[in-house]
């Protein structure tokens, strides 16, 4: 737990210090832009052991963080992918593919961490997470506008990485949906 703690820590200490100015930040594939999943599943492993009564003092503390560093990074990370979806119009179906990806681990990483116990969201966290249920919906049907999900044994033919992107993340999707609507829960 120390450890993951340590890792999230040293990870993320470029938005760390974005957030502490009220900054914006560049997803330039350091830190934890490197992870695949933004680091969503390293956080979620950490959340875990530390519901299961592991960690310390220090350890809880960087999880407050690391929950106000989830909510801080959402609205400046989407507002990321729209803008580079504006400017390279040629890769839509690739940036709604990490749109969904990102999105959907939000979601599901918030909510996991408040099913765990640690922390209640307040009224701003509860609006960004119905915001990223609508950011879901919207991202999903653009998907479908594109013809992605109506060809993706083309896709798995032609570009097997986008087809497993599309079907993991639509995965973690529809899971953080659940999650959010209550119909369906965690165990620990």
């Amino acid at each position: 737990t120390q450890f993951l703690f340590a890792v999230l820590s040293q990870e993320t200490t470029t938005l760390k210090r974005a957030m502490a100015a009220g900054a914006n930040f560049k997803k330039d594939r350091t830190g934890i832009f490197q992870y695949t999943c933004g680091g969503a599943h390293l956080l979620q492993s950490a959340a875990y052991a530390t519901a299961r009564g592991f960690g310390n003092e220090q350890t809880k503390a960087e999880l407050d963080t690391q929950i106000d560093l989830l909510f801080y990074r959402f609205p400046k990370e989407l507002q990321l992918y729209d803008e580079i979806m504006k400017a390279q119009p040629e890769q839509k179906v690739r940036l709604l593919a990490q749109r969904l990806k990102f999105v959907g681990h939000f979601l599901e990483t918030a909510q996991k961490l408040s099913i765990l116990g640690l922390y209640k969201p307040n009224n701003q966290q509860i609006r960004l997470m119905q915001g990223a249920m609508d950011q879901l919906v919207l991202t999903i049907r653009a998907l479908q506008q594109e013809g992605v999900y109506q060809s993706l044994y083309n896709l798995k033919a032609n570009d097997p990485q986008l087809y497993r992107d599309i079907l993991g993340d639509s995965a973690h999707a529809l899971y953080a949906m659940y999650l959010f609507s209550g119909n369906r829960h965690i165990t620990y």
